[in-house]
């Protein structure tokens, strides 16, 4: 089993979550899967993520590279450099959105209350 590990790299609301997969579900994995993902689970329009990719480049939804690798998010052992099961995907949201994003979930509160 692997293990992807999406992991905020900045002060904010957003926390470091996990997800596991197979082996055969590799291929699934896309540049929109990862922000599908980060976008569910933490309630946040796809258009106020970036990811960083092996460059440190950001990469947006409305911008997306054609080309995606999961094995170069792929982390190795500190011990013997090899690599091991699991991938690190950086992620974050622009700044001048989080104000915009605490609005939106405030109101949905607020909406279910």
């Amino acid at each position: 089993m692997h293990q992807i590990i999406f992991a905020n790299h900045m002060c904010g609301p957003f926390q470091t979550f996990v997800m596991d997969f197979e082996d055969e579900e590799k291929p699934l994995f896309s540049w929109k899967v990862l922000f599908d993902t980060i976008s569910q689970k933490h309630e946040v329009d796809k258009k106020f993520l970036y990811i960083k990719d092996l460059t440190s480049r950001k990469i947006i939804y409305q911008d997306l590279p054609n080309k995606f690798n999961l094995d170069d998010f792929q982390m190795f052992s500190s011990n013997t450099g090899k690599p091991v099961k699991d991938y690190l995907i950086n992620f974050g949201i622009y700044e001048h959105n989080i104000q915009f994003w605490h609005s939106i979930k405030n109101s949905k509160t607020l909406k279910r209350s």
